[in-house]
């Protein structure tokens, strides 16, 4: 095989990964949440999955969403900025979207059968 198409296909993986994990994180952010709330709202339109690539290789896949979203996943205790004393439990629901869609899993593996025919066909016998 040529080394240009292990690299369509690398693409082409964590591209396929990332769509994935995208849907799996915003069907449970829209069923975990209240659809009419303005943050919620505002949750499904800024919460994205992209891959990254570094030299034509997969190199993370990279979930952007507003720092809400994150706070709602950890959990907070502390005190805000205006001096509230505020504790949320962690919904968890972004590590729940990535163990229910198996996007990880099937990244690796199918990342891990690409490259060992990538090496193996550079090996010359």
């Amino acid at each position: 095989m040529a080394d240009g198409n292990f690299k369509s296909k690398e693409h082409a993986i964590g591209k396929r990964a990332a769509n994935t994990l995208n849907f799996a994180i915003k069907s449970m952010i829209s069923s975990s949440y209240v659809e009419t709330s303005k943050s919620t709202g505002a949750l499904l339109r800024l919460s994205n999955v992209k891959p990254s690539f570094k030299d034509d290789v997969l190199e993370r896949i990279i979930i952007q969403a507003p720092r809400h979203a994150f706070i709602l996943n950890y959990g907070f205790s502390g005190t805000t900025s205006k001096g509230h004393t505020m504790h949320l439990k962690p919904t968890n629901h972004l590590h729940n979207a990535i163990e229910r869609s198996k996007a990880l899993e099937t990244l690796a593996s199918q990342l891990g059968e690409l490259r060992a025919d990538e090496i193996t066909a550079k090996i010359n016998f």
